[in-house]
């Protein structure tokens, strides 16, 4: 019966050294004599060794980056053709260096860093310089990962030349750098112009104010209607340059707001009604609803007002003639708390496909009255400050055109009023008022010690009846303000007489109105509201 194997003839395997590159060194060819069994399983794995080897040579040389295979210490013991390419060498001059010889700035830290990384199931990624043999250099991302070739295992440095990449991030960085500069040029310039420019507006609209308060005696009729025209229009025009100026500071992350309790409603009411000369010259009803209840909100009182000026504005310039504009404010039907102001028009209206970009930058619809296409841009930015919502809808619910806004604001704690009135009955009916009004109010009708009932009430702002009172009252009104603690914190006098020359000098420089009794509440309200705005 034969034999398994055929133990009379002698198997020849050729081993050429092309075939395995420098991985083993071996002689042109070798022999072996099957002698037994254990004989062929032998070249039965020498085969397979082979093999393996041959498709690991095929694998490296196919890979697109530069391989470099070192033992643990970082000597050099294998490569692909592509490495040769990239360092500019040959076999023989690559072979045997340590892979610190060839990345800049590389040392045994550098190693033990690796080592670490690959004990711990974490790769290395590092970005550096290559050196060729030449002495020229190329900047280079090499990975570095674990390769198990034999029982001590190998180091794998995989080897991606980044010259271009390099070159267009750096290209990228120069024109981000230019870039900045020219944006920081044009900031600068944009703020020096703004500046220009409002200086004289502020100094128009002082000396127009002026001239309407009577400063220079009464005028025609005529001749007030023309100031009241330059005053809104200047208002205007410099409400656009702060507007800039804002849009800069925001973008720059430099905008500060100043916080204040405001009224609202009186805020709204007073902002609005300086475009009432606005609207009447295009014959448009302005229709300004407060409310009995008067919302506090913790604002900026500048930014405010141009939140409001931006807002109407916008609806009297977008509104044609003989048209409508209602201001109104009231609860945020969200239930949420908020102050909601709307401000509704009758005016063209916007197109459904332009809703969500009126509120952009320098984004203007169709064809339409000069603007810098900033108004409804900066206006949501300062209610988003504010920690507000702004939204609008085109056209209103219920009308055929048109656009309504509408400006959510949260409220906050309504200022402290402390009322000093020695008539008890009369101090009632004012404490009744202003509290339905949403104030919050302490009193006195005892005419104690001034200074001691404002220490212990520490209210934020104090009515003051002087009536028939000692007549160093007003000093101790004045060595109140005088106070560190104090001087921020408006003062009311009411009176039934007249005060003493000496006396109205000192009130008129520390600021403070007197009102003259019998007092009528609304009066009193619209004085609250004055020194709250800083417009008293």
């Amino acid at each position: 019966m034969p034999s398994q194997y055929d133990l009379s003839k002698t198997m020849r395997i050729d081993i050429h050294p092309d075939v395995m590159g420098d991985i083993v060194d071996v002689a042109p060819e070798q022999s072996w004599t099957l002698s037994n069994a254990d004989d062929v399983e032998f070249i039965a794995r020498e085969n397979r060794e082979i093999e393996r080897s041959h498709e690991y040579v095929k694998i490296l040389q196919s890979i697109y980056d530069a391989v470099i295979i070192t033992d643990n210490d970082g000597g050099i013991v294998d490569f692909n053709f592509r490495a040769l390419d990239f360092f500019s060498t040959s076999e023989r001059d690559l072979t045997g260096l340590s892979i610190l010889d060839i990345i800049s700035g590389a040392d045994e830290a550098l190693l033990d860093a690796v080592r670490s990384n690959l004990t711990d199931h974490r790769y290395t990624l590092i970005e550096a310089l290559c050196l060729r043999l030449d002495e020229t250099t190329f900047p280079a991302e090499i990975a570095v990962s674990y390769i198990d070739l034999d029982f001590e295992g190998e180091l794998c440095f995989f080897v991606r030349d980044i010259t271009v990449r390099r070159q267009a991030q750096d290209a990228l960085e120069d024109a981000v750098t230019r870039l900045e500069a020219h944006d920081k040029a044009r900031t600068q310039f944009v703020s020096n112009v703004s500046h220009e420019l409002r200086t004289p507006l502020t100094s128009i609209i002082y000396a127009v104010s002026n001239m309407l308060r009577g400063i220079i005696g009464n005028l025609p009729d005529r001749a007030n209607n023309y100031l009241r025209m330059i005053e809104g229009d200047s208002k205007r025009l410099l409400n656009t340059v702060n507007d800039i100026l804002d849009i800069s500071k925001i973008e720059s992350n430099t905008l500060e707001l100043h916080h204040a309790v405001l009224p609202l409603g009186s805020l709204m009411s007073y902002s609005a009604e300086s475009l009432r000369v606005q609207a009447a010259a295009k014959s448009i009803e302005l229709f300004i609803s407060t409310s009995k209840k008067e919302y506090f909100v913790d604002g900026d009182i500048g930014r405010m007002e141009r939140l409001i000026i931006n807002v109407v504005g916008n609806a009297v310039k977008f509104t044609p003639e003989d048209g409508q504009i209602t201001v109104e404010i009231m609860d945020d039907p969200s239930g949420n708390g908020n102050a909601m102001i709307l401000v509704t028009d009758s005016g063209v209206g916007i197109p459904p496909d332009s809703i969500d970009k009126v509120m952009m930058r320098y984004f203007t619809v169709g064809i339409q009255p000069s603007g810098s296409g900033l108004g409804l841009a900066i206006s949501k930015e300062i209610v988003e400050l504010h920690g507000g919502s702004l939204d609008l809808i085109s056209p209103p619910p219920g009308n055929e055109t048109g656009t309504q806004v509408s400006i959510s604001l949260p409220t906050v704690l309504s200022p402290h009023v402390l009322i000093v009135y020695k008539d008890a009955s009369a101090c009632s009916v004012l404490e009744n008022h202003l509290a339905s009004c949403g104030y919050r109010i302490s009193s006195d009708t005892e005419g104690g010690a001034i200074v001691d009932l404002i220490n212990s009430a520490q209210p934020d702002v104090i009515v003051i009846d002087v009536s028939g009172a000692p007549d160093d009252l007003v000093a101790i009104i004045a060595g109140v303000k005088g106070r560190t603690d104090f001087r921020k914190t408006p003062v009311i006098v009411l009176t039934d007489t007249a005060l003493r020359s000496s006396q109205e000098e000192i009130l008129n420089t520390l600021n403070i109105p007197v009102l003259t009794k019998p007092l009528d509440e609304s009066t009193l309200l619209q004085c609250l509201a004055g020194v709250f705005l800083g417009v008293l």
